[in-house]
Order: C-alpha cells, then sequence, then structure tokens
C-alpha cells in the first residue's frame, strides 16, 4: 500500500494529485505504521464462531513514546462504544477518553458474537497483543 501512495506522489498529474487528497480525508489520525499491520495479523487469528450481539473493538491510543492499543468488548457498534468513551462519564475508559485516537477496524470481530466468547477473545487478544510487545490498555 506504501509504494502505491508512494508512486502516485511522484506523479504530477491533477488524478493523481485528487486521489491522494481523498485518500488522506479518510485516513486514520494516526501514521502509517508497521506496527498496525501486526496487530491486524494477530487480530486475524481470532475468529468467532457464536451469533449475538456483542463485539471487540480495537482503539489506537498515543503513548508517551509511541503508540498503544485500547482492546474492548461491547453490545454497541464499535463506533458507538468509541464515541461513549470520548464523551466521558463512568462508562469511558480514561485511557481511550485522554489518549485515544481513533478505531483500529477489525471488521470480523465487529460483527455479532455471544457475550461469553466476546470476553474470550478480549482476554485471548489482550493476551496475544502483550506477548507480541505492543502496550495494551483494556481489561
Amino acid at each position: 500500500m506504501r509504494a502505491v501512495f508512494e508512486e502516485l506522489r511522484q506523479r504530477r498529474s491533477s488524478a493523481a494529485r485528487k486521489l491522494l487528497e481523498r485518500a488522506a480525508s479518510h485516513a486514520p489520525p494516526w501514521p502509517a505504521v508497521e506496527w498496525t499491520e501486526r496487530v491486524l495479523a494477530i487480530a486475524q487469528q481470532l475468529r468467532p464462531s457464536t451469533q449475538g450481539g456483542c463485539c471487540v473493538y480495537l482503539v489506537v491510543l498515543e503513548e508517551k513514546e509511541d503508540f498503544g492499543i485500547y482492546v474492548g468488548q461491547s453490545a454497541k457498534a464499535p463506533e458507538e462504544r468509541y464515541a461513549q468513551h470520548k464523551a466521558g462519564g463512568k462508562l469511558s475508559s480514561r485511557h481511550v477518553l485522554k489518549r485515544g485516537l481513533g478505531l483500529l477496524s477489525v471488521p470480523h470481530l465487529a460483527i455479532g458474537m455471544s457475550r461469553p466468547e466476546s470476553l474470550e477473545i478480549e482476554a485471548e487478544l489482550i493476551g496475544r497483543l502483550r506477548r507480541a510487545g505492543f502496550v495494551v490498555r483494556g481489561a
């Protein structure tokens, strides 16, 4: 993907410039870095096997030295739960409220699964990410 953006930057055409501008408006508020691919690869290993109304979601956190990940589970859609965190209050995580940059999209974990399975996947994902050396916040 980086090669595609680099190629577009080197082109001088107005079409390439428009594509870059459109991509920038949809880009996440953190730099595209190698670790996001590693986080997503770890998350891809966990597949829900039940149906229900819960999901697991990831939030990119701004940390002192680098970036971190908040892992949560909810009966709300990831976007709705993230907005709830950012609004503050007793249902908000202080980590997401103060340092949350945005959701890291993991579509297969955002679909409905049972609550017990969402809690299990949340805990397993936190453990795997920590063992891989990531700064992880959450349950």
